[in-house]
């Protein structure tokens, strides 16, 4: 199952790289100690404490600490983002019409509080729950939690131990739905229609690069791959299949690959075009395009992979659609949430907590 659960394993190393210098008064050691005290309260200064009832979800109350730690898992994946590219990341700047980047963050953390919730309610309504090794395992996790990475992300060892139990919770209730028998079990006919909607092709490619800009090396490029085209298209099956390789063995530049795709998006145009007008095991060939000219042999669909892909989108929509169906009320408590102060809190924490570890890792070396 693809979900993003537990955010710790992310480096701390990265703080140095993201994070601005530490302006407080305060000493690293005071920091540290005020923000282990109750974090929320530190990094809100003092609007909230991590205890602090911020929405109710079908009654169930959903605490500060709980929609703090995916606001900080947001904000440090999206600062890190930028950084990748030079930039420092801007809250205030518009991601949309209207819509600034802290705006979005506080969406992304609201839903992912409200969605894990919901899903929690609905595996205790199919009577779903830990056995005595997967408490065992729950807590063997939270053990393993260390101070340094828990303020890192704004959260403590019990808000983690919930967040893994979820986890499982999660899997259990997705091998139920979707076991042979089950509410929603991947059917020969359900995946096909997975296959056909998401327009989902499978093929290995033969690719004849040169830039369309060229004229000599299109026309050259055009050239090698008729020839290989024609080689080839005098075969099928097996022999096909295997002389398609040799060549893909071959191709000095590697510009070759098994293909398996639903993202328009992400193909020249051109690509699929030609693989959908193609017969499962039937070879074909490009019109130049921005790349040059493409080789194709279309195979059959990996069902396994797509049975997978079909569980995960299916339930992924599945808690989407619980999280809409839940009836939820906002504390007055949330709108003291600031976005943009809880940033800049959390990113001098960070730069102090990266700090006083490679502190204490030197000194553990040096004894």
């Amino acid at each position: 199952m693809k979900k993003r659960v537990l955010a710790l394993g992310l480096c701390l190393a990265l703080a140095m790289s993201l994070l601005t210098g530490c302006s407080s008064t305060l000493t690293n050691e005071q920091i540290i100690t005020k923000a282990t005290d109750d974090e929320v309260k530190y990094l809100t200064d003092g609007k909230l404490k991590n205890n602090t009832v911020v929405m109710t979800v079908n009654g169930e109350d959903v605490t500060a600490i709980s929609l703090c730690y995916w606001l900080a898992y947001y904000e440090t994946q999206m600062a890190y983002y930028y950084s990748l590219y030079g930039e420092t990341l801007d809250l205030t700047a518009e991601v949309s019409d209207g819509v600034t980047a802290a705006d979005s963050l506080m969406e992304y953390a609201y839903q992912a509080a409200l969605s894990y919730t919901a899903m929690d309610q609905k595996a205790a309504e199919y009577e779903l729950s830990l056995t005595e090794d997967e408490e065992n395992d729950v807590q063997d996790y939270i053990d393993l939690q260390d101070s340094y990475s828990m303020l890192y992300f704004c959260t403590t060892a019990e808000e983690q131990g919930q967040i893994y139990r979820q986890y499982q919770l999660a899997n259990k209730l997705q091998d139920l739905l979707y076991a042979e028998g089950g509410e929603r079990e991947a059917t020969e006919e359900t995946l096909q229609d997975y296959v056909t909607d998401n327009g989902i092709y499978n093929c290995r490619y033969i690719l004849c690069q040169a830039d369309e800009d060229d004229e000599d090396a299109a026309a050259e490029a055009q050239t090698q791959a008729q020839e290989i085209y024609d080689e080839l298209s005098v075969l099928e099956g097996d022999e096909l299949l295997e002389k398609f390789m040799e060549y893909q063995e071959q191709n000095a530049d590697g510009n070759t690959d098994e293909y398996s795709y639903d993202d328009d998006d992400s193909l020249v145009d051109g690509f699929k075009e030609t693989v959908a007008a193609l017969e499962v095991g039937e070879l074909g060939m490009t019109d130049q395009t921005s790349y040059g000219y493409f080789v194709l042999l279309r195979l059959d669909v990996d069902m396994d992979t797509v049975e997978e892909d079909y569980i995960s989108d299916d339930f992924n929509t599945l808690m989407t659609t619980w999280a809409d169906e839940a009836e939820v009320e906002l504390a007055s408590a949330y709108d003291k949430l600031d976005a943009l102060t809880f940033f800049e809190n959390l990113t001098e924490l960070q730069t102090v907590v990266s700090t006083v570890q490679e502190e204490a890792d030197s000194s553990a070396e040096a004894s």
